[in-house]
């Protein structure tokens, strides 16, 4: 469905980029909230893996052994390493613990990374920094230009069940450099319940974001605060957004549990959800919206509406 465009205008501004990383380590490497990192100087190979609290994707430096001198031992050595807990004391293996058997050939400069059956039992968050923390880390290898996942010997497929084929460092979420250095202005659209709870009404509004905040984070957070004409939210101001970015098109949302009260009782569970769908869709790059809780999409939005499904841009409900 083409989307409804009433109104794009973007203003870019430069600014100093130490102004928009405050807060920020010297070694902590951003991206919408999914990358930091370890001090990346004097090692051979930053090993990717994640927080304590599975909010971010992070490196710690590891350095090859001396006796690792073909590039099928040091592929075999760096797989290890990833595999193991990182020497980092708050970050923890992007290997997830369901998997039982990972195994890989390297075939030219393709490593090809077979999953058992509990690949697929993982959430969506899990499968996803599994597989971009183990690409970061395999394809800094000289000699390494791609990972192709398998699950059970079968081509790994996405959510649209299209085959997700060839990855390398460029096809995936995070990005080793900070840009940091403009903040845009934007119009979109917003999408509230009417005063029934049974449909949705809109309101353009504009937003500034920079390389720090995404688009989608801004309006996640304007949801927050109510929308100006009404004051209404389907998002309540004590609701966490753990994570948002978008990939391939389509826009991933992990909130925490209390998205999931019905703190707005006389607001229809699918309003709620196509509210938060609409205006995430109103992004030029989005196409589809993955609503997961705690990196959870196998449950019920306020018991009637299931999330295990990609969201487009529903109209139907719009007055």
């Amino acid at each position: 469905m083409m989307k409804r465009r009433i109104l794009a205008v973007f203003l870019t501004v430069t600014a100093f980029s130490q102004l928009l990383i405050t807060g920020c380590s010297e070694n902590d490497n951003v991206d919408g909230g999914l990358n930091s990192s370890s001090d990346t100087t004097e090692y051979d190979y930053q090993i990717y893996c994640i927080d304590e609290e599975k909010n971010a994707l992070c490196s710690w430096g590891y350095d090859i052994s001396d006796d690792a001198l073909a590039l099928d031992n040091v592929v075999d050595e760096v797989f290890n390493a990833f595999k193991s807990e990182p020497s980092v004391e708050e970050y923890i293996s992007a290997m997830p613990e369901k998997l039982k058997k990972v195994t890989y050939t390297l075939e030219d400069n393709v490593v090809k990374v077979n999953c058992d059956k509990y690949y697929d039992k993982l959430d969506s968050l899990a499968q996803l920094y599994f597989r971009t923390a183990l690409v970061k880390t395999l394809t800094q290898i000289n000699g390494v230009e791609y990972v192709y996942f398998t699950v059970k010997g079968q081509p790994l497929k996405d959510s649209q069940g299209n085959p997700v084929g060839y990855l390398g460092s460029s096809s995936m979420v995070t990005n080793d450099e900070l840009a940091g250095n403009t903040v845009t202005l934007a119009y979109t659209t917003l999408y509230y319940p009417n005063e029934e709870g049974n449909g949705l009404l809109s309101e353009i509004v504009c937003y500034e974001y920079d390389e720090q905040q995404s688009p989608a984070m801004c309006i996640l957070n304007m949801m927050k605060d109510g929308v100006e004409k009404s004051g209404k939210t389907v998002i309540s101001a004590d609701v966490a957004v753990k994570n948002v970015f978008v990939k391939d098109g389509i826009c991933y949302v992990n909130f925490d549990e209390k998205i999931n009260e019905a703190i707005y009782t006389d607001v229809e569970p699918e309003v709620a959800i196509y509210a938060i769908v609409n205006s995430l869709a109103e992004i030029f790059e989005v196409n589809g919206v993955q609503i997961m809780i705690n990196g959870r999409s196998d449950i019920m939005f306020r018991d009637e509406v299931s999330l295990n499904q990609i969201f487009r841009m529903n109209l139907n409900i719009v007055e």
